[in-house]
């Protein structure tokens, strides 16, 4: 590049005695690539910041190219960075896309009555009246996942490699197989309620602490705090399986948990009757036809009065 360079040219304009000839010729020269005007911004700096007295300046062609071998230097880095760089966007981009092509095509249910869905793996799910879940037609990724708004009864089938997640606006519920009860609504505390299996019960976030439960065991998430116990009703998930199970339970212990599974009014007569014990299952869809088996079973009476139910001696 020292041959082609202009240097007689340069140290006149530098000078102050090139015609405007040689100005011009020196400008395209500088124009015609970056290493030419590294070349004369080199060249400059040097006669600018030299001692020597410039009737004896002589220019560093030498020290000039050193300069210019950085900048090429770190041009080369840029550029092989920059390119490093491309290709890492350009495989995120596929990897994206090919996402985007596997994404799932997911589907919203409302239920506006109590509703039983079958999804794509045969896990069956109970909605609960009001209730919303999304799930996709065909679990593809690696995970099952589906989100809730509601009540909902799930008996996932197992699948030790693809993990079943329910997702709601608080919490991330994670089985493999497993039959349990969740409850979540906006502004309220999410419930679940275990029957079978496992689960690992947890909020939101990268740090959130998780819960796992056991069968008979009830996890509350309320306030960012998740509370776990052991629950005292064992029929939580009565709504949506339609049977009642007691195991020595009082008739004291029974009356809340018959009203509401039946929501019908259901009373005793007699307030010693409270201490009376039941065991055994109810599988009847009728109220009248449930309390005929207790009131065989424990040798009372049954009787009806303004949409009441009665049991007495």
């Amino acid at each position: 590049m020292r041959d082609e360079a202009p240097i007689h040219i340069i140290i006149a304009v530098l000078e102050g005695k090139a015609s405007k000839a040689e100005g011009e010729t020196l400008n395209l020269w500088r124009a015609e690539s970056a290493n030419n005007e590294d070349y004369y911004k080199s060249i400059r700096q040097t006669w600018l910041s030299s001692k020597i007295k410039k009737a004896n300046f002589k220019a560093d062609t030498e020290k000039a190219l050193l300069a210019i071998n950085k900048r090429m230097a770190r041009r080369m880095f840029i550029k092989r960075t920059s390119y490093a760089a491309a290709i890492l966007i350009i495989c995120f981009a596929s990897l994206l896309t090919l996402q985007l092509f596997q994404q799932e095509t997911r589907n919203t249910f409302v239920a506006h009555e109590k509703t039983e869905l079958i999804l794509n793996d045969g896990t069956r799910v109970v909605l609960a009246e009001g209730s919303v879940l999304q799930y996709p037609d065909t679990f593809k990724n690696s995970t099952r996942k589906v989100q809730l708004q509601g009540k909902a009864y799930f008996e996932v089938v197992s699948n030790k490699n693809k993990p079943f997640i329910v997702e709601t606006a608080e919490t991330k519920t994670k089985v493999l197989g497993t039959k349990f009860t969740l409850q979540s609504n906006k502004h309220c505390a999410d419930i679940l309620f275990l029957d079978e299996g496992k689960v690992s019960f947890k909020a939101h976030g990268l740090f959130a602490s998780k819960e796992l439960l056991q069968p008979g065991e009830k996890a509350i998430y309320s306030n960012g705090a998740i509370s776990k116990k052991v629950a005292i009703n064992e029929n939580v998930s009565s709504w949506a399986s339609g049977i009642l199970r007691f195991d020595n339970a009082t008739l004291k212990e029974m009356l809340p948990i018959l009203k509401q599974h039946y929501t019908t009014n259901i009373e005793l007569k007699n307030r010693q009757l409270e201490s009376l014990r039941f065991s055994g299952t109810l599988s009847q869809t009728k109220a009248q036809d449930a309390l005929k088996v207790i009131a065989l079973t424990l040798q009372l009476n049954l009787s009806e009065n303004n949409q009441t139910l009665y049991l007495s001696l």
